[in-house]
């Protein structure tokens, strides 16, 4: 994986164009080659956390990417698409728990 491919992956994920699963497994595959070329620290904050819903890994992930891209002098408009996803299971999970009778 070549830092012109790593940047390109990127740029999609900022641009909100991946869905989750496409992005956990594209980062799963090539975890060595993102942690060469971005760095340590800027590849733990995208790493997946186990506790964390696919939605919200890809979200913090995209993030993480953008500050990356922005030190490297590239500019991409911040997607909030991963963010509305996010707010809407959020709100729905929460209707649903509001619904469970209590044991």
């Amino acid at each position: 994986m070549t830092k012109g491919q790593v940047i390109e992956k990127l740029v999609q994920l900022v641009k909100g164009e991946l869905s989750p699963i496409d992005w956990l497994q594209w980062f799963e595959k090539y975890k060595d080659s993102i942690e060469g070329i971005c760095g340590r620290l800027r590849f733990l904050k995208m790493k997946p956390k186990d506790s964390f819903s696919e939605i919200r890994n890809t979200y913090l992930s995209q993030i993480t990417a953008y500050e990356w891209l922005k030190s490297i002098k590239i500019t991409i408009d911040l997607s909030d698409n991963y963010k509305k996803i996010g707010k809407k299971n959020l709100k729905i999970l929460s209707h649903l728990n509001k619904r469970k009778p209590e044991t």
